[in-house]
């Protein structure tokens, strides 16, 4: 009965941030601070949640007898430590045999850019390139992330050659909208110091409405 006392809230509707979670703790026993730190790692960079959000979900998980939790001693205190229960992993199933959600891109530079206009003069250079370092970085953090998978670094306890396909998936997809992203930036800033920006935006326009790609 340990840690129940803390989990004693009513159930919610679950969203993808609980069955991330749910999906996370199918792999393996975690601590609330462990759960946020995969999540940050690998999870998080397809689904955004909020620190607040990783703290409570697995509560959610816990009342809806989804999971279990017990105090793990962790250094000098102890630490609430979840395990997935067989109805979790009905629920996990059931879940994944769900037609997904469309993409809802949620991107607060892409709309920068929309605005840009209406601020300072180089205010839409300064955002893409704000954006570039960004698509960098994380480009960079997948590579490395690749070159750990291909030295076995991996999450302790589980097996990476039995999940090497999704794995290769998401992170392809990852590394492919960074890549993508980048090439985006470059060609903007272009057309934003271009002297003729609106005949190069009309050749993108054009590229676009006939099934082109607008970037080179």
């Amino acid at each position: 009965m340990d840690g129940i006392a803390q989990q004693d809230i009513a159930p919610k509707k679950l969203g993808p941030t609980a069955y991330a979670v749910l999906g996370l703790l199918a792999l393996r026993d975690w601590t609330t601070y462990e759960l946020a730190q995969q999540m940050e790692r690998g999870v998080g960079r397809m689904w955004a949640a909020s620190p607040s959000m990783l703290y409570e979900e697995p509560k959610h998980l816990v009342a809806r007898g989804y999971a279990t939790v017990c105090q793990s001693p962790v250094g000098r205190r102890p630490r609430a430590r979840y395990s997935i229960t067989d109805a979790g992993r009905q629920a996990l199933s059931l879940w994944l045999a769900e037609q997904p959600t469309p993409p809802a891109l949620q991107f607060e530079g892409l709309i920068k850019v929309l605005f840009a206009d209406h601020g300072p003069p180089g205010t839409n250079e300064a955002i893409l390139a704000e954006i570039a370092a960004w698509a960098r970085q994380s480009r960079t953090e997948a590579q490395a992330r690749a070159r750990g998978y291909l030295d076995g670094n991996y999450i302790d306890g589980v097996d990476l050659a039995a999940r090497a396909a999704i794995v290769a998936q998401t992170l392809a997809f990852l590394a492919e909208l960074y890549d993508l992203v980048e090439r985006w930036t470059a060609w903007a800033a272009e057309l934003a110091v271009a002297p003729d920006p609106a005949d190069r935006a009309q050749q993108a326009f054009t590229a676009i409405a006939d099934g082109h790609r607008a970037l080179p």
